[in-house]
């Protein structure tokens, strides 16, 4: 049972991630990792990633391995919080631009 994909995930570091995500607005749309959902539940959108890593506001990473991290889209994200030793990603969707005409 201990490499079942079930095992459960533990918060070792849990005020530092609460500190991260008392960044995100409570109305904000989230795509987040499956592991740190729990802490996001209570938003009217929040999406499982994949899911929802293309149209949210923001997009959490917590305990992802590395190609997840690099799968952000970062001409449409900014990197808010890059936390490589507890494995916290947090990005913020880039506003979107007006094309003006000339």
């Amino acid at each position: 049972m201990l490499h079942a994909d079930y095992w459960p995930f533990i918060i070792t570091n849990s005020s530092v991630i609460d500190r991260y995500l008392s960044i995100i607005p409570a109305e904000a749309a989230v795509s987040a990792s499956n592991n740190i959902g729990a802490h996001l539940s209570h938003r009217k959108e929040i999406y499982v990633i994949p899911f929802g890593m293309a149209t949210s506001e923001y997009i959490v990473l917590y305990g992802e391995k590395d190609i997840m991290v690099q799968s952000v889209n970062l001409q449409k994200y900014n990197i808010i919080i890059g936390d490589k030793k507890n494995n916290f990603y947090l990005y913020r969707q880039k506003p979107k631009t007006l094309n003006v005409g000339p």
